[in-house]
């Protein structure tokens, strides 16, 4: 992959979540053509248009619909030409291993227990307060987070502390 292939897999990635956000945040249908969609993006980006479902997220579908008598060849050709990415007109060509490696990592990341997480962690109240919080614990010094492992310890803290579950054990525990 090079540096384009993996930009534009990450702005595949973040669109389906940018649309589960903003079109149906929590509803099990939209969440589920989110969690659908992320799990074909790699096979997409190569070229394997198989398992798309959604013309939103694919220009192939889209010129199917209009050319129904068109064979995958001149569908894929005029889908380059009136792609958002005309200047991808070269897929990315991985192996079946590949595939499925790269899909197993978005898929470990973008899953049922986390996407809600995700797509509400840009601007929620969750957010805000993890980061409340971890003003408090610092006394409202910035935010170092790369440079000592006092920032991270706080940042551990704040997170164990506004988490659900137990939270003085982890608070006691993150302490020590």
């Amino acid at each position: 992959m090079n540096n384009l292939q993996t930009k534009s897999l990450i702005s595949d990635i973040k669109e389906v979540v940018d649309y589960y956000e903003s079109n149906g945040f929590g509803d099990d249908d939209t969440r589920s053509i989110c969690l659908q969609q992320l799990e074909v993006i790699v096979p997409h980006q190569c070229g394997d248009h198989s398992k798309c479902k959604h013309e939103r997220w694919c220009t192939f579908l889209k010129v199917r619909h209009m050319h129904p008598t068109w064979n995958d060849d001149e569908i894929a050709e005029e889908a380059a030409i009136t792609s958002r990415r005309p200047h991808e007109r070269k897929k990315m060509s991985l192996s079946e291993a590949g595939i499925a490696k790269l899909t197993s990592k978005i898929l470990s990341r973008f899953n049922i227990n986390t996407i809600d997480k995700i797509a509400g962690g840009g601007c929620s109240i969750f957010s805000e307060n993890f980061w409340g919080v971890c003003t408090k614990f610092s006394e409202g010094k910035h935010l170092n987070l790369d440079h000592t492992d006092a920032y991270i310890s706080i940042n551990n803290l704040a997170l164990c502390r506004i988490g659900v579950g137990n939270i003085q054990s982890t608070h006691n525990n993150v302490s020590a």
